[in-house]
């Protein structure tokens, strides 16, 4: 079912849209590299590419292409091709997800930055999402969400640390 979601508290404010081919967890993980981005990806915007980007960010230099969640291997080799064009970032639900995921991007020689959550962060967080949201965030250490009033937080994994 395609479903609309708003987030509100944040500037800018950002809607998402649920495909009827994906997952609330997906929307969740572009939830979540939107604000640790800063609000400065457009999300599922065209580039010169066979795919469209979950997120990204145009620069004449290098710019920054964002996947979330499944990535199938076909994906990755066309991917690898534009590396010259994009610093590559792939969100994944957990850290388990993430560490496989690493080690494919070790497979395929592709350099890229693997970000992963504590077991259950995204999950909960699709739990409490509504059409229109109120959101409240903060990343230091910890990724610490509020959302609709419910508090979550998790440490943020990544490749680039050689934590996941």
């Amino acid at each position: 079912m395609r479903e609309k979601f708003s987030f509100s508290g944040i500037n800018p404010k950002i809607v998402l849209i649920k495909k009827e081919s994906e997952t609330r967890t997906h929307i969740v993980l572009k939830l979540l590299a939107y604000l640790m981005f800063g609000g400065k990806l457009s999300v599922e915007k065209k580039v010169k590419s066979k795919y469209k980007p979950d997120l990204v960010f145009e620069d004449e230099k290098k710019g920054i292409w964002v996947e979330c969640g499944a990535v199938s291997e076909k994906k990755l080799l066309h991917l690898k091709k534009h590396s010259d064009r994009f610093d590559f970032y792939f969100f994944k639900k957990d850290i388990e997800e993430g560490k496989n995921f690493s080690d494919v991007l070790k497979k395929f020689s592709f350099n890229a930055i693997v970000y992963a959550f504590e077991k259950n962060f995204v999950k909960k967080i699709s739990e409490n999402l509504y059409r229109n949201n109120s959101l409240k965030y903060k990343i230091d250490r910890e990724f610490k969400i509020e959302i609709n009033g419910i508090k979550i937080k998790s440490k943020i994994y990544t490749n680039a640390l050689n934590a996941i």
